[in-house]
């Protein structure tokens, strides 16, 4: 693994890539709606279950959830009595639960850390279950940032 500060420019580039749609690719897209057109009928209604779902397996105190309309991610703000920042919060998530989550100060320029991660709701169902299943054992004590201090994951305060 490089240092951080090696790959900075080259991780910004994969995000682009990443959340960046190719021009054929959307071209292919709309060839195959007009095709299918139940398709593109029944994708609201199958996100709105997989949204819905997805709330209803994460109700745990220690989130509170934000308001999500047309996109497959939801947003919670974190409680966080240590003042971790989102990105350390993130990586004990990972670390401890194996929950993936996306800190939301990645997408501002300057670092800002409003203490909110990004969920993504596009999973199956069992990954979801899972995943409320771990978060329910969540516990943002000082005694859970020790022993993620212990586990040689370095968090940092804010």
């Amino acid at each position: 693994m490089q240092k951080a500060e090696l790959t900075k420019e080259i991780r910004k580039v994969h995000q682009f890539l990443v959340f960046s749609v190719n021009t054929p690719g959307t071209i292919c897209n709309c060839k195959i709606y007009g095709i299918l057109p139940e398709f593109i009928n029944e994708l609201p209604q199958f996100y709105q279950h997989k949204r819905d779902f997805f709330f209803k397996e994460m109700k745990h105190p220690d989130f509170e959830w934000l308001p999500c309309e047309g996109s497959y991610f939801a947003l919670a703000r974190f409680k966080n009595p240590e003042q971790l920042s989102d990105v350390t919060f993130a990586e004990q998530l990972v670390a401890n639960k194996k929950v993936a989550t996306i800190p939301i100060s990645a997408f501002y320029h300057d670092g800002y850390d409003p203490g909110i991660v990004r969920f993504c709701f596009a999973k199956k169902e069992d990954t979801i279950k899972e995943a409320a299943t771990q978060l329910l054992k969540l516990s943002t004590s000082p005694a859970l940032l020790r022993t993620v201090e212990r586990g040689g994951v370095r968090w940092r305060r804010r």
